[in-house]
């Protein structure tokens, strides 16, 4: 009872959270993505490759430090 009602709810462990949440993004992680796969591929394999060439930079540069 809560300010003279009956209210219904649910009791949850923090276990039962971090088990739908799991769940959930196994089910909808997908569909929340807005990109296309091949658009998401792409992305994928620009991100690799800027990162690649960031840390050649990085080891480059630290050679004339």
């Amino acid at each position: 009872m809560h300010r003279s009602q009956q209210l219904t709810y649910i009791e949850v462990t923090k276990e039962d959270i971090a088990t739908a949440n799991r769940i959930a993004h196994e089910v909808l992680g997908r569909s929340l993505d807005e990109l296309p796969p091949q658009t998401r591929r792409l992305l994928l394999l620009i991100d690799e490759m800027v990162s690649a060439e960031c840390q050649r930079q990085n080891s480059h540069a630290r050679n004339f430090v």
